[in-house]
Formats: C-alpha cells, sequence, structure tokens
C-alpha cells in the first residue's frame, strides 16, 4: 500500500480517540534482506523439491506486510490489523484489562511506551509523551 494511500479506522470519526505512534521495529536494512531472503525462498521452493521454503516464504511476506493501528477511545483499547489478504479488529473493554503500565525509552525521547495487560497477555504500544496521561483517564474513567 502507498503512503499517501489512507486506510479507513474504526475510531476515525471518534474525536477522542488517542492515537498510538507507530515505530518501526525493524531496521531498513533488516526489512530489505528479509525482501530477499523472502524471493529467494520462493526460487528455492520452485527450482528445487525443498516445497516447504514456499510457505515460509509467505509467513515472512505477510508479516512484512502487515500493518497495525490502535487507539484507545472511550470505552476501550481498539487494535486493528491490516495484513493485506484480510483484516482484524480487536478490541479490549477498559474493565477487562487488568493492568497498564509505561516506560521511558532513551532512543524515543518524545514517545512513551504504555503495557496493557488482560488475563496474561500483555501488549505494548508507543505513545506520545502528552498522551499518557490521558490514556490512564480514560481507563480509570469506566
Amino acid at each position: 500500500m502507498s503512503k499517501d494511500k489512507k486506510i479507513k479506522l474504526p475510531w476515525d470519526e471518534e474525536i477522542e480517540a488517542i492515537k498510538y505512534v507507530y515505530v518501526n521495529p525493524r531496521k531498513s536494512f533488516l526489512e530489505k534482506y528479509a525482501c530477499v531472503v523472502t524471493f529467494s525462498l520462493i526460487g528455492l521452493a520452485i527450482f528445487t523439491k525443498f516445497k516447504l521454503t514456499l510457505i515460509l516464504a509467505l509467513l515472512l511476506l505477510l508479516s512484512l506486510l502487515t500493518k497495525k493501528y490502535v487507539a484507545a477511545t472511550k470505552k476501550e483499547l481498539e487494535m486493528y490489523t491490516d495484513m493485506k489478504i484480510f483484516k482484524s479488529h480487536e478490541i479490549w473493554s477498559w474493565q477487562d484489562i487488568d493492568a497498564i503500565t509505561f516506560e521511558n525509552k532513551a532512543e524515543h525521547k518524545d514517545l512513551v511506551l504504555l503495557y496493557f495487560t488482560k488475563n496474561d497477555i500483555t501488549r505494548r504500544f508507543f505513545f506520545n509523551k502528552e498522551d499518557k496521561e490521558k490514556v490512564f483517564d480514560l481507563a480509570s474513567q469506566v
């Protein structure tokens, strides 16, 4: 998907939605290397008897194309995953979230890393530092 094409997200109409900040966990050279490995695995599957490498290549390609969007809204934490072949919209109600903790990362001075824990699952997302207290306020209102 090109960068100028805007995806329609479920919380776009909500004024008070606090959107997370995307921080790419991979360095750009690793993404290029992963693309080379993906096409190498596809070639290996085509020209050899090792057909299992095609499945590995498709999984790697899918992970490279997946984009995740997150927003904290009045009622819940919403996570929207766009995997190109299908989309997933996961909602965690504030009542279901057991804990929210934060961490300041030295490499991202203007961002804060928030950890959301529900049962035994913890998800982490970057938010702007000024939005940290807003997220805590939304969670405590319910």
